[in-house]
């Protein structure tokens, strides 16, 4: 028999595996990995369109994530790692504004 795998969180958030056999007389077995998503996923995405996405973030790899003209406002965690975002035009069509660890980034005004 070939057991399914099933993902929990933990108290603190980390995600754990439950092993659990088909059939009537199921077994289950915890595997306490701890994993923390947000620092042991190292993979680098690049994210080439955000779907409409007004939150979403990414984890501890160094993540390219591009932004359409027509996508609206959204908040980006990039998470550990090296981020980019790459907005669309030239760099006089945006506007940067830092206030502590947050960046936020909007559309200058047009005359």
């Amino acid at each position: 028999m070939v057991p399914a795998f099933y993902p929990q969180r933990s108290p603190p958030g980390n995600i754990n595996f439950v092993a659990a056999t088909p059939g009537p007389d199921t077994t289950r077995i915890n595997l306490p990995l701890g994993i923390d998503i947000g620092t042991d996923f190292r993979r680098d995405w690049s994210i080439e369109t955000r779907s409409g996405s007004k939150n979403f973030s990414t984890f501890a790899g160094s993540d390219t994530t591009h932004r359409a003209l027509g996508d609206p406002a959204c908040r980006i965690d990039g998470g550990l790692g090296t981020n980019t975002v790459v907005y669309p035009g030239k760099r006089t069509d945006w506007v940067l504004t830092k206030s502590g660890s947050q960046v936020t980034v909007d559309l200058s005004s047009l005359p």
